[in-house]
C-alpha cells in the first residue's frame, strides 16, 4: 500500500522497478498516547530527497541493508 497525501502527485510512479519498500512502525500506548513514528529505510546513507514537507519532525528516520528492523536498531 503507498500512502501519500493525495496532492502529492509527484510521488507515483508508473513503474515497479524504480520503488523501494520501506518499514513503518507505528505505535500506540495504552493510555491513547502516541510514539513517534519510525521510518526503516533501506540505504547506508540519508539523502535530502527524502525529506519531504509534509513530514511533520518527530519522525525517526532510520537506515539498514535490508530496509527492516534488526538487532542494532531495535536497541535505539
Amino acid at each position: 500500500m503507498v500512502i501519500v497525501p493525495q496532492n502529492v502527485t509527484e510521488l507515483y510512479t508508473p513503474s515497479p522497478k524504480n520503488r523501494i519498500s520501506i518499514t513503518v512502525i507505528e505505535s500506540v500506548c495504552s493510555n491513547g498516547t502516541v510514539i513517534a513514528l519510525v521510518l526503516i529505510i533501506p540505504s547506508k546513507t540519508h539523502m535530502e530527497s527524502w525529506y519531504h514537507e509534509n513530514l511533520v519532525g518527530t519522525e525517526c528516520i532510520l537506515l539498514s541493508k535490508s530496509g527492516y528492523l534488526n538487532n542494532e536498531l531495535a536497541i535505539i
